[in-house]
């Protein structure tokens, strides 16, 4: 196209352009002399009909009217529109501006006569209307989007998630990527050149291709003034499918290079330049098909000269490319290679080569992607986030990326850093490979934390919880990823299922018989079902699956499972309800149903209170914790002294005493009353604990370890139980057996006591040889375990028996009757407020509580008398195996426990019936020991079990002086049961029966003396 020519078009498009200014200067001419007539009338209106005198009233009209229209022309953008017109310095438009409103003067008025006529024919009323018609409009659209402006201030509220949003601003640049984005920006600039270069991003979907694009923008606009720039940025993905994309882009284009200039012929030129390609070239644009006509060479080359004529530069960016279909994609490229190619315009186009590739179903197809893309795009640059930007964004920059988008305290925001913690080693590990397609980008991150913050994981106390962060940030990847294995999972692992995923142990429903070689297999092993499910799974999955559950790598021994400490496997994920614990299921509860445990259920809220204990901190001052609450019963307390008693090896002697000292003072608190049903019965389980503490901690070698356990290293022990050196007054029996703490202390003293036996398998092998050593220096801590038995129990039963001799038998107390006696206040401690709220709360009844309560107090009465009374050495040995004092064994203590039996529980007095003991105690003594009379199937009792502890000459003499009392005494009649843990017998049904046995008894022992007497 000539010179001439291109000048031509030019002129017509400037006249056209000039016209239009032209005609609007005389409209707006035209306007203000309709005005005159108007107003005159209304005017004259108001003077006649209100008096009015309307200088003042017409300026007050006057500014309210020009305030509304300065409103309403400040909203619609009018100064910044009025800016650009100044600064386009179109001097021809203004002239035909002007021109067009003298051409009206010049005429008084084109349409003056009509407009004289129109003020006649019309009320002034009907006037006024017409002229506060615009006006209220004008002022309502202002009111409107004055409250519309003050709404979204109001309405504010940060999002309780992480947004999905690009990057808009450097300062909130958190992946270290606005330096690469302002020199790529300057790339793109090209220090102003006129050619046109189509720029790529080539990156992954949420790698942060929009952030980058928005940072390069921000970079140019920056500089926009120096750079006389003009960014147009489109995308498609915003409009729906089947839309007319080439008008949409055409439309945006002209409206933001008039945003940025006043050059209103722009519009037209491309609108017109656009329908010309539409018809004649071979392709479409944005799904729309277009040729070439004869005339569309000159519409580019006034295209051209009119982009060059503005002096700027224009940036196309077109974003989510790879999002299109591919034929949308080549439509695309197609374009803007043949017909948008215009000087002073750059495109930016932002895609995923490996998602277009994707796109393609034909593998022939597929390989020529990457060189179609080359063709198109002259300059292209890659984004990569590495694993340290990625550890730095959750560790370092974590609470300004979330700051602005969770509408919650820095506590929760804190919380939620540690729950996600555990990415970062993941990140500085050599298996982040494994990783990069669950957390390579922000946009996953993201994605797993609102997950997180939905599910309320943030919420869970994870130092005071067993979950492993480890373990539950790979279910949440498998709950994100793979839902279908999740549900699986939750389907098999729950409501008491296990060992599909989780490990198996000999004996259980798919245990491996060998392995591949053939050798049998032992410990903790994934079962048969396991190994089939993985196998048809892909690597991805397996990997996540096999971080979780694979023996192999979760316990390292090689005869794992017998030698896994108690963190792991109250915390691992791979241990479920076959391990005693359900630990997987916990986890899974806790992503599906958002199911805490509570902080008194986990083994690390009583880990991080024994720390706390050893680190100094007072057995009181953590118990004042809430978890500890006597109202909460002895659960929480109950898995402290677990944990204590567990770690005792770690003590030193001084926080061993520590432990030892609480418990002597408080044991007395806990409970008696064993019911499992809402879990009490701590204080049995007491002095097991003290046992623990003494044989473990309680002492130490001369190198300050506790390897060389000699008699003279392990001696503490035997000094603390009795009260000597150090411990003078502070001993063991001493405080167990305190007066105030009768009669239940002789009970405490005496489940002691038992403990310590060597014969009963305890293993408490330094507390045993330091009692042994303590009562003589000869005595065996090897050999037969009897005898090893006899020697270190003796001087301890003697001890106990010296003091229950000082605080019953010299004062002639009735131990039975005191029993008897003991409210369930006593029996139950601190805790009787705990059953009574478990009564209210139907956890248990009434009468099951009554019925454990007179257990209780049979058992007490039943133990003790049997350690105090009998001679056996059978796992154990009682204490009437021994003499009051000295080593001869001669069974003193039995004989004098006898005499107070007799003299003093069973022989009747002012203040008791001692008959009622008598047969009370020979009652219990069917606990153990009785026959079955096949006649009728009763229980019957025996002499043998009576004289397990009574003495059978006492026990005769009893009979012979007070059986005419007792059976004149009708027991039979009364309304009495003995109440014991294993049966419940009543006076009605079995005092009769004791008393044949009594008589048989005198009956042999008469057969006996006459046979003596009388030989043949």
């Amino acid at each position: 196209m000539n010179k001439k020519a291109i000048a031509s078009k030019i002129t017509l498009v400037d006249l056209s352009v000039q016209t239009k200014a032209g005609l609007t200067g005389l409209l707006m001419t035209e306007s203000f002399l309709f005005s005159i007539p108007t107003s005159a009338s209304i005017n004259s209106y108001l003077k006649n009909q209100y008096e009015y005198n309307g200088n003042i009233y017409v300026l007050t009209a006057f500014l309210v009217s020009i305030s509304i229209l300065l409103l309403y022309a400040h909203y619609r953008g009018a100064p910044s529109y009025f800016v650009k017109i100044l600064k386009s310095k179109r001097i021809d438009l203004l002239i035909m501006l002007i021109f067009g409103g003298v051409i009206s003067i010049l005429f008084d008025g084109l349409g003056m006569k009509y407009y004289k006529q129109l003020a006649v024919f019309l009320s002034p009323l009907q006037l006024l209307g017409l002229v506060f018609l615009p006006l209220t409009m004008a002022g309502l659209l202002v009111i409107r989007a004055f409250s519309s402006q003050l709404a979204r201030k109001n309405k504010i509220v940060p999002s309780f998630f992480m947004n999905d949003s690009e990057l808009q601003r450097s300062d909130d640049d958190l992946l270290n990527i606005n330096g690469e984005a302002a020199r790529f920006a300057d790339r793109i600039w090209n220090g102003g050149s006129l050619d046109s270069i189509v720029f790529g991003i080539d990156a992954p979907w949420g790698i942060g291709k929009s952030s980058f694009i928005n940072l390069c923008i921000e970079h140019l606009r920056k500089k926009q003034d120096s750079l006389d720039c003009i960014i147009y940025h489109f995308n498609p993905l915003r409009f729906q499918e089947k839309t007319n994309f080439l008008e949409k882009f055409i439309n945006g284009l002209a409206q933001e290079i008039q945003k940025e200039i006043f050059y209103p012929e722009m519009h037209s030129l491309i609108s017109n330049y656009s329908k010309l390609i539409r018809g004649k070239i071979g392709l479409s644009i944005f799904g729309i098909r277009f040729d070439a006509n004869n005339n569309i060479d000159d519409a580019f080359d006034e295209l051209e000269l009119s982009i060059k004529k503005l002096n700027k530069k224009i940036i196309i960016i077109i974003d989510d490319l790879d999002r299109l279909n591919f034929s949308e994609i080549k439509e695309i490229l197609f374009s803007i290679k043949k017909s948008f190619m215009l000087p002073n315009v750059s495109y930016l186009l932002s895609y995923d080569t490996e998602n277009i590739v994707n796109l393609k179903k034909t593998p022939d197809d597929t390989d020529k992607v990457r060189e179609f893309l080359e063709k198109f795009v002259n300059i292209k640059t890659s984004l990569f986030l590495d694993s340290g930007i990625l550890s730095k964004y959750i560790s370092d920059n974590f609470y300004n990326a979330v700051k602005n988008n969770l509408s919650i305290d820095p506590a929760t925001v804190n919380q939620t850093k540690n729950a996600i913690a555990v990415i970062v080693e993941i990140y500085a590990s050599s298996h982040y490979h494994h990783y990069q397609e669950f957390l390579g980008d922000i946009r996953k991150i993201k994605r797993l934390i609102n997950t997180i913050i939905s599910l309320e994981i943030e919420k869970t106390e994870f130092d005071n919880s067993d979950f492993d962060k480890h373990d539950l940030l790979h279910l949440l990847l498998i709950y994100l990823n793979y839902p279908h294995i999740f549900r699986k999972l939750f389907n098999t692992e729950t409501n008491g299922k296990s060992g599909y995923f989780s490990l198996v142990r000999k004996h259980d429903d798919g245990y491996p018989k060998a392995d591949p070689n053939g050798t049998e297999i032992k410990g903790w092993q994934n079962s048969t079902m396991y190994s089939d499910y993985i196998s048809s799974l892909t690597t991805n999955q397996i990997f996540l699956l096999n971080k979780i559950f694979l023996a192999q790598t979760r316990i390292k021994d090689p005869d794992y499972g017998e030698k896994i400490n108690e963190e792991k496997k109250a915390s691992f994920a791979c241990f479920n309800s076959n391990s005693g614990r359900s630990n997987l299921e916990q986890y899974l509860n806790l992503i599906a149903k958002l199911s805490k445990p509570p902080r008194q259920g986990q083994y690390k809220f009583y880990l991080n209170h024994r720390n706390k204990f050893k680190d100094g901190t007072s057995i009181d001052e953590i118990f004042k914790n809430n978890e500890f609450s006597f109202d909460k019963g002895e659960v929480s307390r109950k898995q402290f002294w677990h944990v204590i008693v567990n770690s005792a090896y770690e003590f030193e002697p001084d926080v061993a005493n520590r432990a030892i000292d609480y418990l002597l003072q408080n044991l007395h608190h806990y409970s008696l009353l064993v019911i499992n049903k809402i879990e009490l019965g701590l204080r049995d389980d007491s002095a097991f604990y003290l046992i623990k503490l003494l044989d473990v901690a309680a002492w130490k070698d001369s190198s300050g370890g506790r390897t060389n356990n000699i008699g003279e290293n392990v001696a503490p022990i035997a000094h603390r139980i009795f009260g000597e050196n150090s411990y003078q007054g502070n001993g063991v029996i001493e405080q167990l057996m305190s007066s105030a703490k009768a009669p239940l202390g002789i009970f405490d003293v005496l489940i002691f006591r038992l403990y310590c036996c060597a014969n009963r398998d305890n293993n408490f092998f330094n507390l045993q040889q330091s009692l042994s050593k303590h009562g003589s220096a000869d005595a065996p801590t090897s050999g037969l375990v009897n005898a090893i038995t006899i020697a270190e129990m003796r001087e301890i039963s003697q001890k106990i028996f010296g003091i229950f001799k000082d605080q019953f038998i010299v004062k002639k107390l009735n131990f039975h009757e005191m029993i008897d006696n003991l409210s369930i206040e006593n029996i139950t401690g601190r805790y009787y407020s705990y059953v009574t709220e478990c009564i209210k709360k139907d956890a248990i009844t009434s009468d099951e509580v009554n019925k454990a309560y007179r257990a209780a107090k049979t058992r007490i009465k039943s133990f003790t008398t049997y350690q105090l009374g009998n001679t056996l050495v059978e796992s154990g040995v009682g204490c009437g195996y021994y003499d009051e004092s000295g080593n001869s064994d001669g069974k003193g203590i039995a004989s004098q426990f006898n005499d107070y039996l007799f003299d003093v529980c069973f022989t009747p007095s002012p203040t008791n019936n001692g008959f009622v003991f008598f047969i009370d105690y020979l009652m219990l003594s069917y606990s153990d020991l009785f026959s079955l009379d096949h006649d009728d199937g009763k229980q019957v009792p025996t002499i043998q079990s009576f004289t397990r502890i009574l003495d059978r000459a006492k026990l005769e003499a009893y009979w012979k002086t007070n059986k005419a009392a007792l059976l004149a005494a009708d027991f039979s009649a009364m309304d009495k049961e003995i109440v014991t843990v294993n049966y419940v017998l009543s006076y009605k049904d079995n005092v009769m029966d004791v008393f044949k046995v009594l008589d048989q008894m005198e009956n042999e022992s008469h057969d006996s003396a006459a046979i003596a007497q009388n030989p043949n």
